[in-house]
């Protein structure tokens, strides 16, 4: 082995404290600001609670994430017990079943069999409208529905592993762990009194502010304005301000072009591996974007400028049917204006150019 492969090697090495750090200090924030909505009650401080519990959730989730490739603790046991039971559970999601979900994204992304592709493709997204429609709705619950819909109807999650799943709990046993851990929550917001908070201050920012954080991260770390466009095009490392972070990627999910290429490694060391990469001049695929925000405003600009272009070039190409109509056979002109005219309705209805 290299001393270049020994290096990364070597970050990927686990860290129990820092496991055991991230575990604590996101429960002991969400009980915190349960603590200080609970004890001064108004319209304010529960707004305020509710943004922050859904980034706390947000992180959660990423700290999920870890479990999943097994980068939280060494003892599988204690990995998946914590990744479970603390990390997937209390926000709705199905551990075991997301595990061979992401693992299915690593394999097959960037391809139609790729799990995640409805996340990041331009269906629904292909326009400024529709994105402000998708993330809108997200923000209003949408994603609760798709999640609950497959379930209830066909006993099945809203997005399935490409390959069957050999071990663990089936999805639906593994949702009745959810609801389990959710009767847990609300028995704790009713011990404390209020049982309505756990509506207010878990249940509500969970289905929409963190579901919008989650969908908008997901779409954007992958995002492009073409469905064909290469991995290199699609892997992107952000430089976030801190509140961009704490909302849109806690536990450095912003590095996720490096966690694409190293996905062994856990991600408080993520930073140092692409520290160490663009020092030693290691090339791996991925893009630099400043921050989020920037980079949503400028896909929509690129989605607009493509819809443009798209317009322009079928508007020529009505413009070149009727002049050749009426050079070749004026008197076809009149017959075949029906024909040219549903080209043009065509184009003045296309919003985008969706696959």
């Amino acid at each position: 082995m290299t001393t270049g492969a020994q290096e990364l090697k070597s970050y990927s090495k686990l860290s129990p404290v820092k496991a055991g750090l991230d575990f604590a200090g996101h429960w002991v924030a969400i009980v915190c600001i349960f603590v200080v909505a609970h004890n001064y009650p108004s319209i304010p401080m529960y707004l305020v609670a509710m943004f922050l519990i859904a980034g706390l959730q947000h992180g959660l989730i990423n700290l999920q994430h870890d479990a999943w490739h097994m980068l939280c603790f060494k003892k599988r046991w204690l990995n998946d017990l914590i990744g479970a039971w603390f990390y997937a559970y209390p926000v709705g999601m199905p551990y075991f079943h997301e595990r061979f979900r992401h693992l299915d994204h690593h394999k097959y992304f960037n391809t139609t069999n790729d799990p995640d592709w409805v996340t990041y493709n331009n269906s629904r997204r292909g326009s400024s409208s529709q994105l402000f429609q998708f993330f809108g709705g997200r923000f209003f619950g949408s994603l609760l529905t798709e999640t609950l819909v497959p379930i209830v109807l066909r006993g099945k999650s809203r997005i399935a592993p490409v390959e069957k799943i050999k071990s663990g709990p089936s999805t639906i046993s593994e949702y009745a762990r959810v609801a389990v851990v959710q009767l847990i929550l609300l028995g704790s917001f009713a011990l404390a009194g209020r049982f309505w908070e756990y509506i207010v201050l878990w249940f509500v920012p969970l289905v929409t502010i963190a579901a919008f954080f989650v969908s908008l991260r997901a779409f954007l770390e992958h995002a492009s304005i073409h469905d064909e466009a290469p991995d290199s095009e699609r892997l992107f490392d952000f430089n976030p301000p801190l509140i961009e972070k704490f909302f849109l990627s806690p536990a450095d999910f912003n590095y996720h072009a490096v966690h694409h290429a190293y996905p062994t490694v856990p991600h408080f060391r993520l930073k140092d591996v692409r520290k160490y990469l663009h020092e030693k001049q290691i090339s791996y695929p991925n893009r630099q974007v400043s921050s989020y925000s920037r980079f949503f405003l400028d896909h929509l600009k690129k989605l607009e400028t493509k819809i443009s272009e798209t317009k322009n070039s079928e508007s020529k190409t009505f413009d070149a049917i009727a002049t050749d109509l009426m050079v070749s056979d004026p008197r076809a002109f009149d017959v075949k204006l029906a024909d040219a005219k549903t080209i043009d309705a065509r184009i003045s209805a296309t919003p985008s150019a969706e696959t």
